[in-house]
């Protein structure tokens, strides 16, 4: 079966869409407080140690049960926000919050991806970019509605506990969403394995369930192979083609964040004070930027698998530089009482975040979560998300200080970063387009057990009409297959020996 020809159920979608229910975690519980306090360090803080967390939970417990606990801590952390009496239980909650929410980051694409058939991992990944925008923007409107709110603390008590809604939600859901079936075979439960991928891929045009047994048999090999390798990010980092991923994640998340669009986003209210907005207005203008972002990170999710990971970057790279040296322009030459500047400034915002969003930002969590391999997709994963989450740590916490000193010229910082970082995106990306998580192994000069992307046509023939026997058998049946398979772990059994 052709990997153009590779569907998807409406099962896959709703488990994937219902995970992304921790992306809308995150995005909401990160603006909120920025709604009530304008602050932000101690959440980045606690998504920092989030990050180094996850790993060992998903990859020891499951990737659901992790959503398990991950969810639980991130209610039992809105509750304590919302009902706090003095500002210290206000800060254990927003950093309770923050570990939670930084664990969300990374555990959301992290299942996603191992659910998702290839020419479709765009798109279903990509809904945790939409959500977490679409997280920003509830927190948005909430903030906006609550404006009018009268009764004193009622304000920021209800905006705060609103935290607890989607990651409860997600709880529930949680106890009827299967296991990936990547870390269900990893812990060598074969046959559940394969299971839950024949529902998540069947359909009507797949009645043998080829895609399923494809993926089976490729992520059995590949792990095979992978059996060699260590499981820890320090003794990862030393292996040539592990490494060259953790940097190459790394430096993407810092590169996208370097664009200004979380400081621009974080102390908009700031800068629409600046432009001559007060009130109301900006909560209103925010709302709107939110929802906006919502839309395109959405259409981004759309387009990704058709048009390709580096081509994408590569347009959002030149288009959000050029719009951000517009906004620069017209800022350092805006005044309160010039309506015309300020809305110039206002649409380009909104151009340039539609570029970041459809070109980058969906994007850059798509890419960074496919290049690892399943031994190492969790602490890879969460080792980029570290990149991001710090990098906006730093850029947030000075640029309060920068706008009341130097104003406009702090965008200089991230215009001449983006600019200096332009070849990145043309030398340093190979595309992931099509490619099966297995088969990306070859990208960073990895052996790959069983290529189907780049078999001949006959070979795959001759492999495809196995696995149509193979419906309704034991997979151990499937003689060729399972011959190709044992042979490969037997082989990297003698390796690690």
């Amino acid at each position: 079966m052709s990997p153009k020809t590779r569907g998807s159920n409406a099962y896959n979608y709703f488990v994937v869409f219902a995970a992304a229910l921790g992306s809308f975690t995150f995005g909401f519980t990160n603006a909120i407080v920025g709604t009530v306090l304008a602050q932000n360090g101690l959440f980045f803080g606690g998504g920092l140690i989030g990050c180094f967390i996850l790993s060992s939970l998903v990859n020891k417990w499951g990737r659901v049960r992790g959503f398990q606990v991950i969810c639980s801590l991130s209610v039992l952390s809105g509750i304590i926000q919302g009902a706090a009496v003095h500002i210290g239980m206000l800060l254990v909650g927003r950093f309770l919050g923050g570990i939670a929410s930084g664990m969300l980051c990374c555990a959301v694409p992290l299942y996603q991806s191992e659910l998702s058939p290839p020419n479709r991992r765009g798109r279903m990944v990509g809904s945790h970019g939409a959500l977490l925008a679409a997280g920003f923007a509830g927190a948005g409107w909430a903030a906006y509605g609550c404006y009018f709110l009268k009764g004193g603390q009622i304000q920021w008590r209800l905006l705060l506990s609103l935290q607890v809604v989607s990651p409860a939600l997600l709880l529930g859901l949680s106890f009827w969403m299967p296991e990936s079936p990547r870390w269900l075979i990893m812990k060598n439960q074969m046959d559940a394995g394969l299971e839950i991928l024949k529902r998540l891929h069947h359909t009507a045009g797949d009645s043998a369930d080829i895609l399923a047994h494809e993926e089976y048999y490729q992520i059995r090999g590949q792990l095979a192979l992978e059996a060699e390798k260590p499981t820890t990010f320090w003794r990862l980092i030393k292996v040539p083609s592990y490494r060259r991923r953790f940097l190459l994640a790394f430096a993407l998340q810092f590169i996208c964040e370097s664009s200004g669009i979380a400081v621009i986003n974080n102390y908009s209210v700031l800068l629409y004070n600046s432009l001559g907005l007060f009130g109301w207005k900006p909560l209103l203008v925010y709302g709107g930027y939110a929802t906006w972002a919502t839309i395109t990170n959405y259409s981004s999710s759309l387009i990704i698998d058709r048009v390709g990971r580096v081509r994408l970057f590569k347009v959002g790279a030149v288009a959000t530089l050029t719009c951000l040296v517009i906004f620069a322009a017209l800022f350092a030459s805006v005044d309160a009482d010039n309506k015309a500047l300020s809305g110039a400034a206002v649409a380009i915002l909104f151009l340039y975040l539609a570029c970041f969003a459809i070109c980058m930002d969906t994007n850059s969590f798509v890419y960074c979560v496919e290049i690892f391999p399943t031994n190492a997709r969790a602490v890879g994963f969460s080792t980029a998300i570290c990149g991001w989450i710090g990098t906006n740590l730093v850029y947030t916490e000075v640029a309060s200080t920068a706008f009341n000193t130097i104003r406009w010229k702090f965008l200089l910082v991230f215009i001449c970063v983006s600019a200096a970082t332009m070849p990145f995106w043309w030398f340093c990306l190979p595309e992931t387009k099509d490619l099966s998580l297995e088969e990306i192994a070859a990208l960073f000069d990895d052996e790959v057990a069983i290529d189907f992307t780049h078999m001949s046509a006959n070979e795959r023939e001759k492999w495809d009409a196995a696995l149509v026997e193979a419906d309704g058998k034991g997979v151990s049946e499937v003689a060729g297959i399972s011959h190709h398979v044992e042979q490969v772990e037997k082989r990297a059994a003698t390796q690690t020996a």
